[in-house]
């Protein structure tokens, strides 16, 4: 397996760098493809070497090469963060047989899962947001996973198809719902419908183990992380916190762990599983 480090580290910086341009002009609706990349500031078309994901930012250091605007130390932060994501990936699969087909399918959709959570995770930061068209053709790659995944590798797979559609209209019906129940007792928003359906996306891929797991991990480090920000001064009481990078974090780690050793690790918090 060792093998593939190297190749997987340089194929998510190159990944990264492209992640970069969907999470800058998908929300302000501009082309994704049909245009070359350029400065925000002198729009000044970049060349090939201010394109090399990581050390261009670094022997420019972080300058435009025309107009010297500064440019953001996020674009080699994605870039990395997806190049050490797709590496906890391949060392994931090390868990598993030396089945090569199966650990090539579950290399390949783990990149996919990534991909969409580094995206999801950035622009709700960004703009508060999470892009129905991103979460929604999440699910359904989510579903084409989970499909192939009991077709042609039942031997690994303890859910069938049926579990993970439960799981999806689950994880956007229940937050929806507990999202009105907040609108009409305090009139105020409690959970915004993108984070509906990106835990119901989180449904498509984990099932509904993974999905009562995601819930939990996702309001407990959202919790960690206001009371550390109200104690440093760093939040304001009252103030939104986007809860999507909460939800993507908590979905990667039930991706690499599987939900079952949480539920078995914390058999008071996931009680309901014992029922």
């Amino acid at each position: 397996m060792q093998l593939f480090l190297l190749p997987c580290a340089l194929l998510g910086l190159c990944i990264g760098s492209f992640l970069n341009v969907v999470i800058y002009r998908l929300p302000r609706r501009e082309s994704i493809v049909f245009r070359r990349s350029n400065c925000p500031n002198c729009k000044n078309k970049l060349g090939a070497f201010e394109l090399v994901p990581v050390l261009s930012w670094f022997f420019l250091r972080g300058r435009c090469l025309k107009c010297d605007s500064s440019i953001s130390w996020r674009y080699p932060l994605v870039e990395i963060l997806t190049s050490i994501s797709f590496l906890i990936c391949v060392l994931e699969i090390n868990n598993y047989s030396n089945n090569l087909s199966f650990l090539l399918f579950k290399l390949f959709f783990g990149f996919i899962l990534v991909s969409f959570l580094i995206t999801l995770s950035f622009i709700d930061i960004d703009h508060m947001i999470l892009p129905h068209r991103i979460t929604f053709l999440g699910a359904i790659l989510g579903f084409l996973y989970s499909t192939l995944y009991n077709i042609f590798f039942i031997e690994y797979s303890n859910n069938s198809f049926i579990d993970y559609f439960s799981a999806y209209l689950l994880g956007f019906f229940s937050i929806f719902i507990f999202n009105l129940l907040i609108k009409l007792l305090f009139s105020k928003t409690g959970i915004g419908t993108g984070d509906a359906f990106l835990f119901a996306m989180s449904g498509a891929w984990l099932g509904l183990s993974g999905l009562d797991v995601v819930i939990v991990l996702s309001f407990i480090l959202s919790g960690f992380f206001s009371i550390i920000g109200l104690l440093i001064n760093k939040i304001r009481k009252g103030s939104y916190l986007p809860l999507g990078p909460f939800i993507c974090i908590s979905i990667f780690i039930v991706w690499i762990f599987k939900a079952s050793y949480f539920i078995n690790a914390f058999p008071d918090v996931f009680w309901w599983r014992y029922l």
